[in-house]
């Protein structure tokens, strides 16, 4: 089976919900949080893994924590994910955009509706 390839594109298809959930779950901007979502699957709904930074508190130091796809709750199968089965590194600055462009699509299309 072929890897799943995640763009900011493919991203912001999983909708505004997603999107919300996997923000909270990367917490504050100010933690330079990143998630990678899993590659492999059928690409419904993928498990993603956010790492949150701690800048110059403890600059050596970051918190990852794993994260199942429908529920958002914490993964208990594996502490980390395998690097070769996940994306490239989405910024919390990524996930807001995409989430805007969201909302700005679902306001457009209520107008037209409106």
């Amino acid at each position: 089976m072929s890897k799943l390839l995640w763009t900011k594109e493919s991203v912001a298809q999983m909708g505004p919900k997603f999107l919300q959930s996997v923000l909270s779950n990367m917490g504050s901007k100010n933690l330079n949080g990143t998630v990678r979502f899993g590659t492999s699957g059928k690409g419904e709904v993928p498990n993603y893994q956010v790492k949150k930074e701690f800048g110059p508190i403890a600059p050596d130091r970051c918190l990852i924590t794993v994260f199942q796809s429908r529920s958002h709750k914490k993964y208990t199968g594996t502490a980390v994910f395998n690097n070769d089965n996940l994306s490239e590194a989405f910024s919390y600055a990524d996930i807001v955009e995409m989430l805007a462009d969201n909302i700005k699509e679902m306001l457009a299309d209520d107008n037209l509706h409106s």
